[in-house]
């Protein structure tokens, strides 16, 4: 009972004047020992992406092109990006988790530009109730406003009402 694992598929297809569609695949391994407040979680998540449609055409030069009657010419596009993410956390006792997790996307309009997140965190649990969270993220991507960006985060949580479900991961 200490080990678990889930992995699990999905997808989405849609047709008509543009095709477009999408399909993941999921893993989560669970290590959570009976009688210890220790867990360890690892997953990941991958999407691949169908995606047509039209834009406006450019010339070499990045010029719109125009149609006899000076209307812009649209072009139809067709791409394949893919996205994924693996994570990790780490229950260390009661209240305290660390967790990291890395990302990687194309750009839906242009599956040749790629970003990379990479994040790290700790979390205290006062309770279900409450949660305080402190983390950081580097962002380096092939979108020049997107590239080499430092991000500090901190994080309050509050549930207000009945008893929140807790994940099943929990080990309280």
């Amino acid at each position: 009972d200490a080990h678990s694992i889930a992995i699990n598929v999905s997808g989405y297809y849609e047709h008509g004047g543009l095709l477009g569609g999408f399909a993941n695949i999921d893993v989560l391994y669970r290590w959570k020992p009976a009688g210890q407040f220790r867990s360890l979680i690892i997953g990941g998540e991958i999407f691949f992406v169908h995606h047509e449609f039209g834009r406006e055409a450019v010339d070499e030069n990045g010029v719109p092109v125009l149609d006899i009657d000076g209307n812009p010419v649209i072009e139809d596009v067709s791409t394949n990006p893919i996205g994924w993410f693996l994570y990790a956390q780490y229950q260390i006792d009661w209240h305290w988790y660390a967790g990291v997790r890395w990302d990687r996307i194309d750009v839906l309009a242009n599956d040749k530009l790629k970003t990379d997140v990479f994040a790290a965190y700790v979390s205290y649990y006062t309770s279900e109730y409450f949660r305080i969270r402190v983390g950081y993220e580097y962002r380096w991507s092939d979108i020049v406003e997107q590239d080499d960006t430092h991000t500090f985060l901190f994080e309050m949580n509050l549930v207000f009402g009945s008893h929140p479900p807790e994940p099943w991961w929990v080990q309280r």
